[in-house]
């Protein structure tokens, strides 16, 4: 439609200077009779063009944002009660792991074998990443041999962290980012 509106006005311009090239009776009225039409008619279109395409441009970025942010929002909202569950299965796992320790006491060397089928047990049957057990000074005790994780490399924030469950007794969460995703320790 822009365009057909620009085609016949430029027709008339065109004509309108050969008429006025040919000195042809009435070109002035033509003249007046040009310029009124595409005053009439090009401005009027060009801006309700401006601001029909300022309208939908608008209402899109306006309908898509809304769009966009709940979706931000169900999503931080369903990895934080992901978060939440393994959290909270990785205490109650440790705390059953602990208890089932003490009871037991399998923390002779004389038990080492039952304390590694318990930790290969628990983690296969919670579907854990890993599970290692640390004693007071953060030396290794136990963990799953059957596990496909390397050995966990303890750096120094992890070491406080471990040490001040141990100094305090109680138990505390943490996430560290790794190359294959976060991983949730959660000690006890």
């Amino acid at each position: 439609l822009l365009l057909l509106l620009v085609y016949l006005v430029t027709r008339n311009v065109v004509k309108l200077i050969f008429e006025r090239k040919q000195n042809i009776f009435g070109h002035r009225l033509r003249t007046k009779l040009v310029i009124t039409f595409f005053t009439l008619s090009l401005f009027p279109t060009i801006i309700l063009f401006g601001l029909a395409s300022q309208f939908i441009s608008t209402s899109m970025e306006y309908w898509y944002n809304i769009q966009v942010e709940q979706s931000l929002k169900t999503s931080l909202e369903l990895g934080k009660s992901f978060y939440q569950k393994a959290i909270n299965s990785g205490f109650t796992v440790s705390n059953q792991l602990g208890e089932t320790v003490s009871k037991r006491n399998l923390l002779d060397k004389i038990k080492r074998q039952q304390l590694l089928k318990l930790i290969r047990d628990a983690r296969r049957e919670h579907r854990l990443h890993n599970i290692a057990i640390y004693s007071n000074n953060l030396k290794l005790l136990a963990r799953d041999p059957q596990t496909e994780s390397p050995p966990i490399v303890l750096d120094q924030p992890m070491r406080d962290v471990i040490q001040q469950v141990a100094t305090n007794g109680q138990s505390l969460h943490h996430i560290t980012p790794s190359a294959a995703g976060d991983l949730i320790w959660t000690l006890t």
